[in-house]
């Protein structure tokens, strides 16, 4: 709660107009930043979370139904049997859960977003994409190193849940740091698995003065 809070105070604070939320299922995030202005855009692979719970699109909100990967094409996409929408629905699949499948179209981030509104003025992203974070990131090179990018909130694992899954959390800091970005706050909703904030540099030195009483 807290992270969530400091975030969404942030994207007042950097005077935010996107949220792109990569992994959306609900899309929770993009409809509290529609409450407080923010224009957002949810990215939802499973096609059945898409139709039935991603909200529709409407004047503050888009939505697409792609995977985000860092090359264009498709992948098979595993639905778990007892929950079509289940938010644990992955590219990675774990052992010991029964699946069904889905072809679902895979797009680079940098692709899906060229040349729109949403990278043109200051934005945040949120993402949660079920061990797909290297893909994910690596498709998004560009979108990362746009100065207009300025808040990142990712989730991480400490120990590998998915199955094939590449980076963990040492190794998306890493990658983040390399590309401008400075970790702020870190959570601890689970034993293995959390999320970071990060601010992009540019930015951070502001942002930690002026809460102080959380970072020190």
């Amino acid at each position: 709660k807290d992270l969530d809070l400091l975030f969404f105070k942030l994207l007042y604070d950097l005077n935010i107009n996107f949220l792109i939320e990569c992994g959306a299922n609900e899309a929770s995030a993009s409809m509290r930043a529609k409450e407080i202005g923010v224009n957002a855009l949810g990215i939802e692979a499973n096609p059945y979370t898409f139709e039935k719970i991603t909200p529709k699109s409407c004047k503050k909100f888009s939505k697409l139904n792609f995977g985000l990967g860092d090359e264009n094409g498709s992948m098979i996409f595993y639905i778990p049997k007892s929950n079509h929408t289940a938010a644990n629905a992955t590219f990675k699949p774990k052992q010991n859960v029964n699946y069904n499948t889905r072809k679902v179209e895979v797009k680079r981030l940098d692709d899906l977003i060229e040349n729109t509104d949403y990278i043109n003025s200051p934005f945040a992203l949120w993402i949660d994409v079920e061990g797909m974070q290297k893909e994910v990131l690596n498709g998004a090179i560009k979108t990362l190193q746009n100065y207009n990018c300025r808040i990142i909130k990712i989730e991480v694992e400490d120990q590998p849940l998915f199955g094939d899954q590449k980076w963990l959390t040492q190794d998306i800091i890493n990658s983040l740091n390399k590309l401008g970005y400075e970790i702020v706050f870190r959570d601890f909703e689970y034993e293995s698995q959390n999320n970071l904030l990060l601010i992009n540099k540019n930015f951070s030195t502001t942002v930690k003065e002026k809460y102080l009483d959380i970072f020190y």
